[in-house]
């Protein structure tokens, strides 16, 4: 018996897999041509148009933003074809549309005419593009400049071109990333470009969702999605990460403590869906009112890693690159129950790669009083408005006795001039610094990048502020399909509150008090009486003497964290990513002697 050949084999497999793709290609070409789509454009921008386009009929459409941006349609489109929608649709513009397999590429009139003439010789060139961290870009629009032939990049990075053999221009072009052109020299049949590296455009940014997750196009994200750049919490003022939001966004809410004031240890009470409602029980109740701010904080992930509210409280603003506030359900679908008050994803600036590179910035913030919101009685006014409320009036001889010769003290401090503005004797104008310095570089597969930051925040209140001193070390490996991601840091805070306790306790003291005697000396007591009905005597305390004792109230905390990432491109279209974080803070209570 004769045995089969083994290349004849071989070839009818060969022949059988590119029909088989051909088909397939064919198939899907078709199926997107014969989907039907609907839509009302009025006035709106071409690229707008050509995306929604591309979402409702699963087409890839690829189009030179800088060359269709300056145009706007106006188009009523209802169950055609993706054909006779563009048709429509670009009409009234220069630009015409090529085919070529699953891809549609918009292209100008005169350049279609240029297309379709005598064919030149071509040959096919191969690359693969890569973004700041080395790692593989995948739907990468590459096309040949001034002509209808294009690409996309596959999961690897990796694209096949066809172009003509003499010289040309290839235009790289992707959500998110600063457009990049390669001139390619002429060549023979089959040629190998380098590795093309494109870096993120900033003022893009807004075309992606950041889950903390995954990288999502902002037109196919349906969650309402906050995207807040680097440059905008910039010009947001010079406070913490948080402030700076807050200033932003109105949907951030930050609540306004009026007992604590501009204390900088007190951590802030933030809202982004709303306050969770009440208990059922007297217990749960005032448990609730205590943990109240816990419960209504949001999920906090920060470069893929969840972090708390101190954590972020203490990050200097300088090293974040984008802060995305997710706040409807589809962030819970993702975090579960643990983003029901909502998410903010910090993304930090990565190294960029080149020689090394020292960055240093300082500021200076500034912390003043501001009594506007306060009207307060002063020293004769507010005895008279006792006098008129009945505290001087008893029904009995001898206790009204009591009470006038009480009025009558009181009435002579006032008549010899005393009138104390307690508000002004707890405050202070308190100046702070921040300084930050980071090197960073690298080069091919490794990045690598340090920082050192020094926060020192004063607050309002005499004595009080808040030192914080940080740094990591970051460390990225890249090999092959595979990228290893490692962050090693160290953070040790100071928080010292004011010995002259809470504001709220001036505001109540009376104006015909005096903190100081005649001989300028405090005073411990501020007055001695007692109310005839009561037996209790009454001798309230000065708290700028109690601001003078030997008394302490500080804390602090150290923190040892690494991070580690994986990401594992493992084919086209998919990749696994794993997570590993070891983290040990060791707090420091407060000491009172």
């Amino acid at each position: 018996m004769k045995k089969p050949d083994k290349k004849l084999f071989k070839g009818i497999c060969r022949s059988l897999f590119f029909l088989t793709a051909f088909l397939s290609l064919s198939l899907k070409a078709q199926a997107q041509e014969q989907a039907l789509i609907s839509l009302d454009a009025d006035n709106e921008l071409l690229s707008d148009v050509l995306k929604k386009v591309s979402t409702l009929s699963g087409s890839r459409i690829i189009f030179n933003t800088e060359d269709v941006e300056q145009y706007r349609v106006t188009a009523n489109i209802y169950r055609m074809t993706v054909t006779k929608a563009l048709d429509v649709i670009l009409k009234s513009t220069p630009f015409t549309y090529s085919l070529k397999e699953e891809f549609i590429t918009i292209i100008k009139k005169a350049e279609r005419q240029a297309a379709t003439g005598p064919s030149a010789e071509q040959r096919t060139v191969t690359g693969k593009v890569v973004d700041e961290q080395r790692q593989p870009l995948q739907g990468v629009n590459v096309r040949e400049k001034g002509a209808a032939n294009g690409a996309v990049t596959n999961g690897e990075g990796v694209y096949t071109l066809s172009i003509p053999s003499g010289s040309a221009t290839l235009v790289y072009s992707h959500m998110g990333m600063r457009p990049v052109e390669l001139i390619v020299k002429p060549g023979g049949e089959n040629q190998t470009l380098g590795v093309i590296e494109m870096k993120k455009d900033p003022s893009e940014l807004e075309e992606i969702v950041v889950t903390g997750i995954f990288n999502k196009a902002r037109e196919s994200y349906t969650g309402a999605a906050t995207l807040i750049t680097a440059k905008e919490l910039s010009r947001a003022g010079n406070q913490n990460l948080i402030s700076r939001i807050s200033n932003v966004e109105p949907g951030f809410l930050v609540l306004e403590n009026n007992i604590m004031g501009s204390d900088p240890n007190t951590m802030p009470n933030i809202q982004m869906r709303g306050s969770t409602s009440l208990s059922v029980g007297i217990r749960e109740q005032q448990d609730g009112q205590r943990n109240q701010p816990e419960s209504n904080l949001p999920l906090f992930i920060m470069d893929g890693f969840e972090v708390d509210l101190r954590q972020v409280m203490d990050l200097d603003p300088s090293l974040v690159e984008s802060v995305t506030l997710l706040k409807d359900a589809s962030a819970t679908a993702m975090y579960g129950s643990r983003g029901a008050n909502g998410i903010m994803v910090i993304v930090r600036k990565q190294p960029e790669q080149g020689k090394i590179r020292f960055t240093y910035k300082g500021d200076m913030n500034i912390s003043a009083p501001d009594f506007t919101s306060y009207n307060l009685l002063n020293a004769a006014d507010k005895l008279e408005y006792e006098l008129a409320a009945g505290l001087y009036t008893y029904p009995s001889v001898d206790h009204q006795i009591w009470a006038d010769l009480l009025y009558s003290d009181r009435r002579a401090e006032v008549e010899r001039g005393v009138d104390t503005y307690w508000l002004k004797y707890p405050v202070r104008v308190g100046v702070g610094q921040r300084h930050s310095l980071r090197f960073e570089g690298g080069e091919g597969s490794l990045l690598y990048a340090a920082n050192v930051n020094y926060d020192n925040n004063l607050g309002v209140m005499k004595g009080s502020r808040r030192n914080t001193l940080s740094g990591n070390i970051y460390l990225q490996y890249t090999w092959k399909n595979l990228s290893f991601r490692n962050e090693l840091g160290v953070l040790s805070n100071s928080s010292y509150n004011s010995p002259y306790g809470e504001f709220a306790n001036y505001v109540k003291l009376n104006p015909y008090w005096t903190p100081y005697d005649d001989n300028g000396v405090l005073k411990k007591t501020l007055d001695s009486y007692q109310i005839p009905t009561y037996a209790k005597v009454y001798t309230p305390g000065n708290p700028l003497y109690d601001a003078t004792l030997p008394y302490r109230d500080d804390s602090g905390y150290d923190q040892y964290y690494d991070n580690f990432s994986v990401n594992w491109n493992a084919f086209a279209g998919a990749s696994v990513q794993g997570r590993f974080k070891v983290m040990n803070t060791l707090d420091r209570k407060s000491t009172r002697l």
